[in-house]
């Protein structure tokens, strides 16, 4: 699914083969929650971060609302029966009906069903403390749960059957041990597609799918649109980053393996603490991930997301990616990498306002599409 990316770390789990179908923002903040789970049972004394006096901390609802938007455009412009096309010329049927999947819509709330994974990291930290069990569910545990259904409503049942055995929160037996429905499935669009088969590798389909995501033809419209609805600049920012490539051509996003970010940190984590000095090894592994990230590091660790999107120990996560510790061990910070994807002037930084604007937006777009 195009999104996940969101291991050792937090929210791997296995599902790496989902990523691509699913929202970008869903792989900058699963990659941050990650790191983020690591960082957090490190001891300190002080979990403040610098934040860029250009983008404003969005609250769960807003960026919700956000996503709403950037959902509507992809399903509506047909970006998402694109992807659904290519994962099926791939042989690849879990990731085209994951990219069919993200347009049902639960007409209760306006939220799109691609939008899960977010909602249930905007519960991880509460659930982690409330369900500690998987053979029991307490009241707490129920709670959170239903809170979840609540808002994915009919889209629950896709994604817990998705995470069947995840042990996360939308693990479809903790569902099922707490009594909590998933309810019918939503109605999902329609795709009719005929296609001439080919293999590819779920890497190859992932390269695939993000090439044609990140596109300025056909993701540009949703910058465009994010760009412009009050308060949803620092997500049109996230999108842009998300589909950074380092120097090789290769998209940050799919770097998925963390073992030399989960050693940085756990080698470091002293040295962020005590906020002076930098041993050999925490220099090593600084230059280790460096070698293996390079510009991507700011991309998924120092970027927009870590500081627009409410993200449990992302503070502390940020720590570790900021030039001054990297100059503090005197090992040079990677630049930002570039994006297929162009940022447009972003309006202002103010408060979600979506009345007349997107349709505006979007109705442009369309007809710009059939000229």
């Amino acid at each position: 699914m195009q999104f996940v990316v969101l291991s050792s770390l937090l929210f791997m789990l296995g599902i790496a083969h989902a990523e691509i179908a699913m929202s970008p923002t869903d792989t900058a903040i699963s990659t941050i929650n990650k790191a983020a789970q690591l960082a957090s049972t490190m001891t300190t004394t002080d979990t403040r971060a610098r934040r860029s006096v250009n983008l404003r901390q969005l609250s769960n609802e807003e960026f919700n609302q956000c996503q709403t938007i950037a959902n509507r455009v992809v399903c509506e412009t047909g970006l998402q029966e694109d992807l659904y096309t290519l994962a099926l010329e791939c042989q690849q049927q879990d990731t085209a009906t994951a990219a069919q999947f993200i347009c049902g819509i639960n007409n209760e709330n306006g939220l799109y069903c691609g939008q899960g994974l977010e909602i249930s990291q905007q519960f991880e930290e509460e659930t982690s403390s409330n369900c500690r069990s998987f053979s029991s569910c307490s009241s707490s545990c129920q709670n959170s749960i239903t809170r979840i259904r609540d808002q994915l409503g009919c889209c629950s049942s896709h994604w817990t059957n998705l995470f069947a055995g995840s042990r996360k929160n939308l693990d479809g037996a903790l569902w099922s041990v707490c009594g909590v429905s998933t309810g019918e499935l939503c109605p999902i669009p329609t795709y009719n597609s005929t296609v001439t088969s080919r293999f590819c590798t779920l890497a190859e389909t992932n390269r695939i799918l993000f090439s044609r995501r990140c596109m300025q033809s056909t993701s540009g419209i949703t910058v465009e649109t994010l760009a412009n609805t009050t308060g949803c600049g620092g997500v049109a920012k996230i999108h842009v980053e998300t589909c950074s490539v380092n120097s090789n051509g290769d998209f940050c996003s799919l770097k998925t393996d963390q073992r030399t970010v989960t050693n940085m940190i756990e080698i470091c984590a002293q040295n962020v603490v005590s906020g002076t000095g930098c041993s050999f090894a925490c220099r090593s592994s600084m230059i280790a991930l460096r070698n293996e990230f390079g510009c991507c590091i700011n991309s998924l660790f120092n970027g927009t997301t870590i500081r627009v999107v409410q993200i449990p120990g992302a503070n502390q996560v940020l720590r570790f990616f900021t030039n001054s510790f990297w100059s503090r061990c005197n090992v040079s910070p990677p630049g930002m990498c570039e994006s297929p994807l162009l940022l447009p002037e972003i309006r202002d930084n103010g408060g979600v306002k979506t009345s007349g604007v997107i349709s505006i937006v979007l109705i442009v777009a369309l007809a710009a599409l059939f000229l």
